[in-house]
Order: C-alpha cells, then sequence, then structure tokens
C-alpha cells in the first residue's frame, strides 16, 4: 500500500472516530434524535412494576420487547398513554408525563383477573389491601347483613373466602397483613360497635382474641416479627404472641413499638420525639425525631424505617450508629425495597 492510501485511511478512520465518539458519549448519556422535533433530545426514564409480574408494556400503542418488571431509558420527555397487559386479566392503562432527566415509576401496578369481575360483578368492593410480598390481595364486599372478607391469587387464578363478619351500619373496616402474611386482621369500627378479628390465610381459621385486648383502640403488627401483634387500651400497649396466646404488658409508655431482637420504642418527649432501644429494661436513646404520626415500617435487619403519616416522610435509622443513625429523611409519597433489600425506592411526587 502507497503513502497516498494510507494517508486516506488514516484521515478516514480519524474522521469516524471524531464523529462517532461525541455521538457514542451522548447516546450513553441518554440524548436521542427526535425525529418528530426535529432535534436532539435528553430522554427520561420509565421504570415499570405490576402484579403479577410479566406484563407487557405499550407506549403510545407501540408495543416494547421488555416485561415488567422493567426500566426503559429511552421514552421523549412528554405525555405519553402507558398500558400494560397481561392474558387474562384486565389492563392497566394511563396517561403519564415523561421529564426529562427524571425517572418516573409505576410501583405495582395491580392487574386484576378477568375471572373476579365476572364473578364479583354485582358487588362493590369496599376495602382491599396487598399482601406484604404483593403475590394475594384480600378484599372486603357486602353480601346482604354480612361482610365478607376474601382473598385472590393471581398466580392461580383462584380466590377464597376467609371470613364473614355482621355488618354494622356506618362502620369502617380495616385489612392489616402480618409480617410474612400468614395472618389477617380485620378490624370493624363503628359507632355503638368494635371487633377486631384474626384470620389464618392459608387455612381460613379464626383465631380467638384475648379478652385484655377486647376493648383496645389502636392495633398494629411488628414489622420485624410475623407473631407479634400490639393493642393499646387506656395508654397501655399490650404484645400479643399469637402462637403462645400469651398477652405482655409492655412496660414502657410508647407511640408505636417494634421487635427486632430487642425492642424499638417511639415515644413522645414535650415538643420532640425519642426513638430507643430497650434491652434487658435498659433504654439507649438512638435518635430525636420532630413530633408526627409515625409507623414502623418493614427493613433490613440493623436497619429502622420509620413513615411519618403526615407529612409523607420516610426516615431510615441504622441501628449500630451512635454519630450519625439517621441514614435518610425525605419525602416520599410511594417508595419499596428492591427484592435483594438493598436499595430503597422512592418518589416524592
Amino acid at each position: 500500500m502507497n503513502r497516498t492510501w494510507r494517508t486516506i485511511l488514516f484521515f478516514s478512520f480519524l474522521l469516524m472516530f471524531l464523529v462517532s465518539a461525541p455521538v457514542i458519549v451522548l447516546y450513553t448519556a441518554g440524548y436521542r434524535l427526535d425525529v418528530m422535533a426535529g432535534r436532539i433530545t435528553h430522554t427520561g426514564v420509565l421504570n415499570a412494576t405490576s402484579i403479577p409480574r410479566g406484563a407487557t408494556v405499550l407506549i403510545d400503542g407501540v408495543l416494547k420487547s421488555d416485561r415488567t418488571p422493567t426500566v426503559f431509558d429511552d421514552v421523549f420527555p412528554g405525555e405519553h398513554l402507558i398500558t400494560l397487559q397481561r392474558s387474562g386479566y384486565t389492563s392497566w392503562e394511563k396517561i403519564l408525563e415523561i421529564k426529562s432527566r427524571e425517572t418516573t415509576f409505576i410501583a405495582n401496578a395491580l392487574l386484576f383477573l378477568d375471572s373476579t369481575f365476572e364473578n364479583q360483578e354485582s358487588r362493590t368492593v369496599s376495602f382491599y389491601s396487598l399482601s406484604p410480598h404483593r403475590d394475594q390481595l384480600a378484599y372486603l364486599i357486602s353480601e346482604g347483613s354480612w361482610i365478607e372478607l376474601w382473598v385472590t391469587d393471581p398466580s392461580t387464578q383462584s380466590e377464597r373466602l376467609l371470613a364473614r363478619i355482621t355488618e354494622a351500619a356506618g362502620a369502617d373496616y380495616a385489612i392489616r397483613w402480618s409480617k410474612e402474611g400468614t395472618t389477617i386482621a380485620l378490624f370493624q369500627n363503628g359507632s355503638s360497635l368494635e371487633t377486631l378479628s384474626l384470620i389464618t390465610v392459608a387455612t381460613g381459621e379464626t383465631l380467638s382474641v384475648p379478652t385484655t385486648l377486647e376493648r383496645a383502640s389502636k392495633f398494629w403488627w411488628d414489622v420485624a416479627e410475623d407473631d407479634y401483634l400490639y393493642a393499646e387500651q387506656a395508654e397501655v400497649v399490650y404484645r400479643v404472641s399469637l402462637s403462645t396466646q400469651e398477652v405482655e404488658l409492655v412496660s414502657y409508655n410508647a407511640e408505636t413499638i417494634m421487635h427486632q431482637n430487642e425492642d424499638l420504642i417511639l415515644s413522645s418527649a414535650s415538643d420532640r420525639m425519642v426513638l430507643s432501644r430497650y434491652q434487658d429494661k435498659t433504654a439507649t436513646i438512638l435518635t430525636y425525631l420532630p413530633v408526627g404520626s409515625y409507623q414502623f415500617r418493614t427493613a433490613p435487619s440493623g436497619l429502622a424505617l420509620l413513615e411519618d403519616l403526615d407529612r409523607h416522610r420516610l426516615i431510615l435509622v441504622d441501628l449500630s450508629s451512635q454519630d450519625q443513625p439517621i441514614l435518610l429523611n425525605e419525602e416520599a409519597y410511594s417508595w419499596d425495597w428492591s427484592k435483594d433489600g438493598d436499595r430503597l425506592v422512592f418518589t416524592d411526587g
């Protein structure tokens, strides 16, 4: 090859490099050519999850190759019609605004069984709740003078009647799952009647409620131990073990409590809240928080996650740190732990 051809090849490759390198960098950074707008645009990200998993995703009617859970990092800014579909289920559809350089979440979009609606089309669902593992849906329907508790399993396309209680006029109802989803607490709060029913999900067996708790005004499940249920009565907190039916009086004042090898207590102290660790009846203050309406939420071992229901904030606390125990204190309207439990994903809008 003579010198002229070598020079031509050199400058050809140099030109290709000078053109392709910026294109690759821009593409990696999320820039795409918007043919309709006639310009290069920085795209947005769409993160989609559904219950059940494996739903196909359509953006503006265009079928995408990935199934939920999935992430699309090449969506142009603007309003898009997002559709999630799976055979045997009703479709989920919504117009969402995708913003440049931002991630838009579709968190656990619920796809209902077609057969469920065919069977229950004449009934009104008054309350529903997903299991902690998001593999079952519990819901209440009114049938004559009864309130019925049903559970449906999308993976097997089955539904079961778990319990039936007398309907009270004007009463409010709530469903609360235990940590592992083995037991459901069904609350009925009426003007003249307040009841608590505990139902085993696997068998539908109704567990007896200790008489000590029959007049309790507040209940909550332990977020770390599946066996524990807490109840507050006349400003006294009790801990109930479902397996042994033992009722333990909690000897310290608590707004809320959880057990993770030791008791974690959130209590009020004049103009602030105090998060403390109790071990062998000895208290160690972990951190102080602003006054609020907090609830413990599920978190990996060694961490405590508190949700401020009034301010829509998440507070993540490292139980092993004494200097800087608060790892996160952010506004959050929707959140979830990753499958591996090592990442907390949340959105503030």
